[in-house]
């Protein structure tokens, strides 16, 4: 009798704690924004000597909200250089994902500067709401002319003539 009554009170406990209404949403009380570039945010690392050299961030707002889905490609960057090196405005350039065998021939290059970068400053909203924040890197608002060619854009930060840093989306 004591083993059934055991069996009958686990039981019971086990769909009182699974129905309950806890929600783990309820701890990302985060805006639209937010959610929609923790998607695409992504981040790479320079790295020498087994150190990190800078770290380099990037969002891609088209694809987050539509009102920067204009005639441009927009992005937030933002630029982070180690151990006090001084860093002046980033090299950032907007590339092909893969080139075709012909355009690799010919050395087509579809890297272009950008149009505007804007620096950000501290602080402010956009910086807020985007999912990876460091407070020792400077934030950039870049936009690149659109460039059909370019189906899955790939974004290089250039530090130095040797080291690159890559994010595709």
């Amino acid at each position: 009798m004591n083993k059934l009554l055991s069996i009958i009170l686990f039981t019971y406990l086990l769909f009182i704690t699974g129905c309950s209404s806890y929600s783990i949403t309820k701890y990302f009380n985060k805006d639209e924004f937010f959610l929609n570039s923790l998607q695409y945010t992504k981040k790479a690392d320079i790295v020498e000597n087994n150190e990190v050299v800078s770290i380099f961030t990037a969002t891609y707002l088209n694809k987050v909200d539509d009102k920067y889905d204009d005639k441009y490609e927009n992005f937030i960057v933002s630029v982070y250089v180690a151990n006090n090196k001084k860093a002046g405005t980033p090299i950032i350039t907007l590339d092909k994902q893969s080139y075709s065998k012909e355009e690799e021939e010919d050395n087509i290059s579809y890297k272009e500067n950008y149009i505007k970068m804007e620096e950000i400053k501290k602080g402010s909203k956009i910086i807020e709401s985007i999912p990876l924040k460091n407070p020792w890197a400077k934030y950039y608002l870049i936009k690149f002319e659109k460039n059909k060619n370019i189906e899955n854009p790939v974004l290089t930060y250039k530090f130095s003539e040797k080291q690159k840093a890559e994010i595709s989306f």
